[in-house]
């Protein structure tokens, strides 16, 4: 058997987030926006992506950037610092 490639991985968890239908999600890590843009298009409406990223502002800008050239800035909330303190002020879900 294969390994799972990125793109496997990623439509694995765009499917998963299809059929669950979570009102909210959390990615760690947003790099340049590519998961961010995927993962918040398979929302349904209504529902929220929070995108924790560690202070990579060039990251972070370049995510920001796909999100808003793809209308999705109402589905994402980006988080600045370390996830392993901010995801402890996310709003339950």
């Amino acid at each position: 058997m294969s390994p799972m490639t990125l793109h496997d991985e990623m439509e694995f968890l765009v499917a998963l987030v299809k059929l669950v239908k979570p009102t909210v999600a959390v990615e760690v890590g947003v790099c340049r926006g590519e998961t961010t843009v995927r993962l918040a298009s398979a929302l349904p409406p209504g529902g929220t992506l929070y995108a924790l990223e560690n202070e990579q502002e060039e990251s972070l800008a370049t995510a920001e950037r796909h999100i808003a050239g793809w209308g999705l800035q109402g589905k994402v909330v980006f988080v600045r610092g370390d996830s392993k303190q901010t995801i402890h002020t996310l709003p339950d879900g």
